[in-house]
């Protein structure tokens, strides 16, 4: 058996590692609930583009579906994949708890944009808009979710019966899934984020620094725990804590889940950068700004 599918990774987690990966967990909702419960104060998404929102969606879409893939089939390695280990009863207890916080956090990441989005399509236009403005933003957002969801259902929901409960034989059909789901994730992850970036960025602009119903202190938290996890996936992929500790991961590993403490840190870049213009923006952050979104109902 070759020296990658042999790899242990940093599966087998110490018990400090398993507190900070809970605490992450922990950090992602709070940073959900502030971000949400702002939207609610403000009484809708202005200053929040609808197009970060929808970036943000596809982007989780596709990096949950590669991390259900992964833990099934090549995470730590395509000999010892998490989640058959677990199916065997290899990986079991505290071990196997520790294993799966990473694909957790992915998950709870995926679930904030979905509930932005939700609330985004159920949100009622301003009193003061024109009709034909009424019925803009309304088509926008059956375009948007819907958009989303036709994603979903063509990356995300098929990878749920091919990973779970336990991992299915390979196929030729399915691998071709796979990999096709793999190449897709590898290229557009970080197209999602600029666009995702971009819009907001522009959004910002337009609001002259104004955060509207964006939660700085979200935003904030968001940045520090973009490095984190991205620091916690490298650690995981070249820095292993039970075995083989100055062993670094093989090259070939990077191209089927190191992505992912890459993107993490491309987010918390774009984090960084909203944050420094909403702050020293010089139109300043007070107030809300012209209302531009719908109100939420």
């Amino acid at each position: 058996m070759s020296f990658t599918s042999m790899w242990e990774g940093n599966l087998l987690n110490s018990p400090s590692d398993v507190i900070i990966d809970i605490l992450i967990l922990f950090a992602i909702l709070f940073t959900s609930i502030l971000q949400i419960s702002k939207v609610y104060s403000v009484g809708s998404f202005v200053g929040i583009s609808p197009y970060f929102l929808l970036f943000n969606a596809l982007f989780d879409n596709i990096q949950l579906a590669s991390m259900v893939l992964d833990a099934a089939y090549a995470w730590p390695s395509d000999g010892n994949p998490l989640l058959r280990r677990i199916a065997d009863g290899d990986l079991r207890g505290f071990e196997a708890f520790g294993g799966l916080m990473g694909p957790l956090q992915i998950a709870l990441q995926w679930v904030y944009p979905i509930a932005l989005i939700i609330l985004y399509s159920r949100s009622h236009p301003a009193s003061n808009n024109t009709n034909n403005r009424n019925t803009g933003l309304s088509v926008r957002k059956t375009v948007i979710a819907t958009t989303v969801f036709l994603h979903a259902v063509i990356f995300l929901f098929p990878t749920f019966p091919i990973a779970l409960p336990r991992p299915k034989q390979h196929r030729f059909d399915m691998d071709l899934f796979i990999g096709f789901s793999t190449i897709v994730a590898l290229l557009t992850a970080p197209v999602f984020i600029l666009l995702r970036f971009v819009s907001q960025f522009m959004e910002m602009r337009h609001m002259e620094g104004k955060p509207g119903a964006l939660s700085l202190l979200a935003l904030s938290l968001q940045t520090a725990l973009m490095f984190l996890m991205a620091g916690r996936w490298l650690l995981r992929l070249g820095m292993p804590t039970w075995e083989w500790r100055t062993v670094r991961a093989p090259l070939s590993l990077w191209y089927s889940w190191g992505f992912v403490a890459v993107n993490h840190f491309l987010q918390g870049l774009g984090c960084v950068i909203l944050l420094g213009w909403c702050l020293f923006s010089r139109k300043g952050v007070d107030g809300v700004g012209q209302e531009s979104s719908p109100l939420l109902g």
